[in-house]
């Protein structure tokens, strides 16, 4: 089998492009661009840019649903539970993130 090798900027692009196409938008495409691609980077190939045939598909499908933000359900000082209404992992990934390091910094 020929190897083939994408630099990592450009996979990005590629991979954001897709994603927009099959209607998510810009910023949680590349949201979700950046997360394949760093999971290639770091050698989990099955968490990769492979799983995009399988996101765009599912989307297609009503599997899930693109743009929408992740909703707090419940939220206290310490601690907050978001729901991601169907939307993509990465996204309410992110937001959970976000909210638990403002949390700790505080």
């Amino acid at each position: 089998m020929t190897q083939v090798l994408v630099a990592a900027p450009v996979l990005r692009d590629f991979v954001q492009r897709i994603a927009m196409g099959a209607g998510i938008g810009f910023s949680q495409a590349s949201l979700l661009a950046e997360s394949l691609v760093a999971a290639n980077l770091r050698g989990v190939d099955s968490h990769g840019v492979i799983r995009l045939k399988i996101y765009t598909d599912s989307l297609r499908a009503g599997g899930f649903k693109a743009n929408v933000p992740p909703r707090i359900v419940s939220e206290g000082d310490s601690y907050a539970l978001l729901d991601a209404q169907h939307g993509l992992g990465q996204v309410a990934g992110v937001e959970a993130m976000r909210r638990a390091m403002a949390k700790a910094e505080r």
